[in-house]
């Protein structure tokens, strides 16, 4: 079997020649910038990361001596594919947390509907979703778009963002991803404490977003977090396809929710509740129809969207 072997010639302070695994195949990229600081493991005699057979694949690459030569000693060169440390990552996401970032509107019409508010609004908006390709056709340059999967994407993409919008699903690992992005605001839209049951064969049949919303783990996983959040709940059985403004919403301080409310005014609550940097805990949404409350403030949100921006923004106490 031939061995795989590396040459090295030296050039001036600007960098070396480098192979890479065989003849022929020459980086012009400066050896100092094509290390890797890793964390020491114990066991590993020369302070790098590693096995034994990492360190004899270390020593095969001549890499213990090239590192002495470039002043990088006790460091070992990452293997094929390998991720930088944290620290290296928060460096160059550095920037202001300007972005308001939606998780997954091509699972959630509630999550598309918080979207298309944020647009018409203006705002700064990131978007994670699984399909690249049609998230950009569909929204076009109005959004950033980021890939759903890659955890590397959204954690990046968090890093960025002042608010994250939450109307799907909510596990403890997409939970784990925002505390570790240090994310200053999470809106999570959540029926879990609606009393309503869907009707006619909905009632035999749910579908996926009335039991994603109901489902109290998602409330349950965010609270015991370290994030500061604001949960936005509606009664999810009777979420309608109204037009916005044509029934008289109010907001309820103590979380309780009921009445038939507009998709697109929930969505208008919640885009506007990701703006205001301020997390509030927990408010709930109401119709007219509902049962009134000492703690509820009652608006027609109607007329033009600048309008129903307005009676809003007064529902919430947001100047």
């Amino acid at each position: 079997m031939a061995m795989a072997y590396q040459s090295v010639s030296h050039r001036s302070s600007m960098g070396g020649y480098i192979t890479q695994g065989g003849v022929g195949r020459l980086s012009r990229a400066p050896l100092q910038h094509r290390l890797v600081q890793c964390h020491s493991k114990k066991g590993s005699s020369n302070g790098g990361e590693g096995n034994f057979g990492d360190e004899l694949l270390d020593f095969m690459y001549a890499g213990k001596k090239l590192r002495k030569w470039y002043g990088q000693e006790g460091q070992v060169l990452p293997k094929d594919g390998g991720v930088q440390d944290d620290g290296d990552m928060e460096d160059e996401m550095q920037g202001p947390r300007d972005k308001i970032m939606v998780l997954y509107p091509e699972e959630s019409p509630m999550a598309e509907q918080v979207l298309l508010q944020l647009i018409l609004m203006r705002a700064p908006v990131c978007v994670a979703t699984k399909d690249i390709a049609q998230a950009r056709a569909g929204y076009g340059t109005y959004v950033d778009v980021v890939q759903s999967t890659s955890i590397d994407g959204v954690l990046k993409a968090c890093r960025v963002s002042q608010s994250v919008v939450l109307c799907g699903n909510v596990s403890a690992r997409l939970v784990a991803v925002l505390e570790k992005a240090k994310v200053p605001h999470v809106v999570l839209l959540s029926g879990a404490r609606s009393g309503s049951k869907p009707t006619g064969i909905a009632s035999f049949f749910p579908g996926k977003e009335y039991r994603e919303l109901t489902d109290v783990s998602r409330e349950t996983v965010l609270s015991e977090s370290s994030l500061t959040y604001t949960i936005v709940q509606v009664d999810a059985a009777a979420l309608s396809n109204a037009p916005g403004g044509s029934v008289s919403v109010g907001i309820s301080q103590d979380g309780q929710a009921s009445g038939a409310i507009p998709r697109e005014d929930a969505a208008l609550c919640i885009a506007m509740v990701a703006m205001n940097r301020k997390p509030e805990g927990m408010i709930g949404l109401t119709s007219s129809s509902s049962s009134s409350s000492n703690s509820m403030e009652q608006s027609t949100v109607g007329g033009s969207l600048r309008g129903r921006e307005e009676a809003m923004a007064q529902l919430l106490g947001i100047s």
